[in-house]
């Protein structure tokens, strides 16, 4: 159950948020997700850019913040909304490293539990500072979807990676 030792440097970032707190849901956990132009479910997250690249281990710190910035940057252009918006600035968010064997990729997927606060996040289609949102195309819609429905293959359409992920992050009881 533990994570695959990181062999490769860090190219994608990704947030898992979720909440127990949504109405009408019988306190099950659910994941914030978004419909991508391929009817495929993700969670808000992507490619860190080359000035965003990380390569030395050794400053973490850096790298974090690094990390953090090209999820902040991916989550205006998916979700519509600044992150600082739906997640206090001074709020230490944990992640973890997950890498891929398979394509040798490693993503930095950030979780972070709204609680009652689920309501903060808002998909919108009106772009930020002129770009982002619904605006780059990226997701269609987004919603709240039960993690056990995504883990259990209920919800079928649901990114193998982003499923992965989630698989191992519940195993390491994180999420």
């Amino acid at each position: 159950n533990a994570f695959p030792e990181n062999k490769g440097k860090v190219v994608n970032t990704a947030i898992v948020l979720y909440s127990d707190r949504i109405p009408e849901t019988n306190n099950n956990r659910h994941v914030y997700m978004l419909l991508s132009q391929r009817d495929q479910w993700m969670t808000p997250g992507g490619n860190v850019d080359k000035r965003e690249e990380i390569i030395d281990e050794k400053e973490e710190a850096s790298n974090n913040l690094k990390c953090w910035k090209a999820l902040s940057r991916e989550f205006s252009e998916e979700v519509g909304q600044i992150v600082d918006q739906v997640i206090p600035a001074d709020t230490i968010i944990p992640s973890h490293d997950v890498y891929s064997e398979r394509t040798n990729v490693c993503t930095r997927v950030y979780y972070y539990d709204l609680g009652k606060n689920y309501d903060l996040v808002k998909f919108t289609t009106a772009p930020i500072n002129g770009k982002g949102g619904h605006g780059f195309g990226e997701a269609k819609k987004a919603q709240w979807i039960s993690l056990d429905g995504i883990l259990d293959g209920s919800i079928s359409n649901v990114k193998s990676y982003v499923k992965s992920s989630m698989r191992l992050l519940r195993s390491n009881k994180l999420i």
